[in-house]
């Protein structure tokens, strides 16, 4: 999550869109009068601090970071997000929790799971939110003015870029970059129609708004 009051813009950071890879690369613009919290080295340590303080933390909805600036700072900034297929995130998710990296129960749970189906039936992954409800208000309606998707994340990082006056680049040679791989790897986990479905329903508005397809 970035607030930054020098370009004027604020990032809203949802889990597994290449976020972390958008806040580095971002984060060498910024000056001392912008928050980065999360990603960086610096912003995980201030993460704690922020979140018990202010309620912000990496993944801070777009209402609840609206709530913090004030709707005069949120409607003159530019605010943007990335959004990715459910059904592809999902297994990302999933096998970035296999990692061991972190207690989290998610990730307990992916780590108990004999497999990635079994991984979608599980008591902690029901509880996923979907995307689209870090981007609306209470009354449902989009805050944010702009919201890539990973699967175009060249064209769409290049419009960002654009709008922040910041250098084009070449996404796939950043450092810290989105993995090389094709965006239909993801079908290789799920063995049945049920498993399909089960994506599906949870994450109904993600594929609804944001025109997905399995």
């Amino acid at each position: 999550m970035i607030i930054s009051h020098s370009k004027k813009f604020i990032f809203v950071h949802i889990q597994k869109t290449a976020g972390t890879t958008i806040t580095i690369y971002l984060d060498q613009y910024l000056s001392y009068k912008d928050l980065v919290i999360g990603s960086t080295e610096f912003g995980e340590k201030i993460q704690p601090l922020y979140r018990k303080r202010f309620n912000l933390h990496k993944h801070s909805y777009a209402q609840n970071i609206k709530n913090i600036t004030g709707d005069q700072t949120w409607n003159d900034y530019f605010t943007f997000s990335l959004v990715r297929n459910p059904w592809d995130r999902m297994v990302s998710l999933y096998n970035w929790c296999r990692k061991g990296k972190f207690d989290y129960p998610i990730c307990q749970e992916a780590i108990q799971a004999a497999n990635f189906s079994q991984f979608i039936r599980g008591e902690c992954f029901k509880s996923q939110p979907q995307q689209v409800e870090y981007l609306i208000n209470q009354e449902n309606e989009m805050i944010v003015d702009f919201v890539g998707k990973q699967e175009s994340i060249q064209e769409d990082f290049n419009y960002i870029c654009q709008k922040l006056k910041l250098p084009i680049i070449d996404m796939t040679n950043f450092k810290h970059n989105v993995r090389k791989r094709t965006f239909d790897s993801y079908r290789k986990y799920y063995n049945s129609d049920e498993d399909i479905e089960i994506i599906k329903n949870q994450f109904s508005k993600d594929i609804d708004y944001f025109k997905y397809q399995f």
